[in-house]
């Protein structure tokens, strides 16, 4: 079951399998394919993670930590007129 295909791009190995010989490939297609293969391996997971934590991560609240913030520098010029005071 040894032979080539008929484009010329691999060829069956001993088990009947076909087997691509890249360095007969069209170069385009092998970079569109290199590149393909680069973003599932690499981008692709990073997106996925991304989007996975963006959607179980708590969103975060602007306006309730404005009011936190401005409650604790309320509550801290208090403390400071009180020690002012005192002294």
């Amino acid at each position: 079951m040894h032979g080539k295909r008929s484009d010329g791009t691999g060829t069956l190995n001993t088990s009947g399998q076909f087997v691509l010989d890249r360095s007969r490939m069209n170069p385009k297609i092998r970079f569109v394919i290199e590149i393909l293969v680069l973003w599932v391996l690499f981008c692709l997971p990073i997106n996925l993670l991304t989007i996975f934590l963006s959607s179980v991560a708590p969103s975060y609240d602007h306006e309730e930590a404005d009011q936190k913030s401005a409650q604790a520098n309320e509550q801290t010029y208090h403390q400071i007129q009180n020690a002012s005071i005192l002294v």
